[in-house]
């Protein structure tokens, strides 16, 4: 038997989520592969913020905010521009 209703409230659901999508701007962002090195100095950064939170190393634990906040920006740059 022909279910017009379900029909109808998928045909609906397609329609609301297409033209809900064409008001959507989209980013076009060409991220890229960082270098190997660029991931192992962020890791070895956010690995001594991780030391300096859990371990009493004072000098860790002073910086270790700024250590994770620069592991981060290393990789997000590393992802966003080509052979960094």
């Amino acid at each position: 038997m022909y279910n017009i209703g379900s029909d109808l409230i998928y045909l609906l659901y397609k329609v609301t989520t297409i033209s809900a999508l064409r008001r959507v701007p989209v980013m076009k962002l060409k991220l890229s592969e960082p270098k190997v090195i660029t991931f192992a100095i962020a890791v070895l950064l956010a690995l001594l913020a991780l030391i300096g939170q859990i371990a009493t190393v004072p000098v860790l634990a002073t910086y270790s905010f700024v250590l994770l906040a620069a592991a981060f920006v290393l990789l997000a740059l590393g992802n966003l521009f080509k052979g960094i």
